[in-house]
């Protein structure tokens, strides 16, 4: 046993019960033929595995957008789908990082971000079934294309930093991100990112992967709260889940 606790296997074996699981739980619901009229989420996951995998911004970041502006899908279940597709993509990408690369991680600064996202994303969850669809849909495309011109203009630093200075703003950041979270799915990372780099000089490599395990704390907390709190998730969304999951 000890043997598949080693870091290298650690990942593996995460894979590996993710596949099987998945595997059983398509063919106990007869549901592979989801595959012939769902096609377009595990097509779409492919970006957003790519984005994840390559920025810090999660699957989310894709899939929201894709569903709402261009599938023309309901805000609820892109933001749903969102959560609860990053809440495996994230956690693997989380796992290789801690497992995997042994990477010095701020974790105090992640969790405290975390725990001032959470009641954000309460807010965010309460306030998305009372604002238009069109303002939310305005209000992440907004903030996607923001984050991707900061992302290319931030200056990046080498090496880590060591004078963090003071936290309010980051709070700050943190508590908007879980409102928008609870928008749309995903954004506490970005905007944890953006504060890393421009306000506290973290180099690029450490900023990314503080944002990967923040979101993936927050999302699986959104997912959590979702299939506990408001309207029952709709049974397309855990449709898209079901076919796009094997893919991040």
């Amino acid at each position: 046993m000890e043997k598949f606790l080693k870091p290298k296997y650690v990942f593996s074996c995460w894979l590996l019960a993710l596949l099987l699981c998945h595997a059983f739980l398509m063919t106990y619901h007869d549901a592979w033929a989801l595959y012939l009229t769902h096609y377009f989420m595990p097509l779409t996951m492919m970006l957003g595995s790519f984005v994840a995998g390559s920025t810090p911004m999660g699957g989310g970041a894709v899939a929201f957008p894709v569903m709402s502006v261009i599938y023309q899908i309901d805000v609820s279940i892109a933001r749903d789908f969102s959560l609860m597709i990053q809440s495996i993509g994230m956690t693997s990408a989380s796992i290789h990082i801690i497992w995997q690369q042994r990477v010095r991680l701020p974790w105090k600064m992640i969790g405290r971000v975390f725990l001032v996202g959470i009641p954000g994303l309460f807010i965010g969850l309460l306030l998305s079934y009372y604002i238009p669809s069109g303002y939310i849909k305005a209000l992440y495309v907004t903030l996607a294309f923001s984050f991707v011109i900061c992302y290319y203009l931030l200056p990046v630093k080498k090496g880590r930093s060591t004078a963090i200075g003071s936290q309010w703003p980051l709070l700050g950041f943190g508590l908007a991100g879980g409102v928008i979270s609870g928008f749309c799915g995903s954004g506490i990372d970005m905007l944890f990112f953006v504060a890393m780099v421009s306000l506290y000089q973290f180099p690029l490599k450490i900023s990314i992967q503080s944002s990967v395990v923040l979101m993936t704390l927050l999302t699986i907390t959104g997912f959590m709260v979702r299939l506990v709190l408001g309207p029952p998730i709709e049974v397309t969304t855990w449709e898209y889940w079901y076919v796009a999951l094997p893919v991040v």
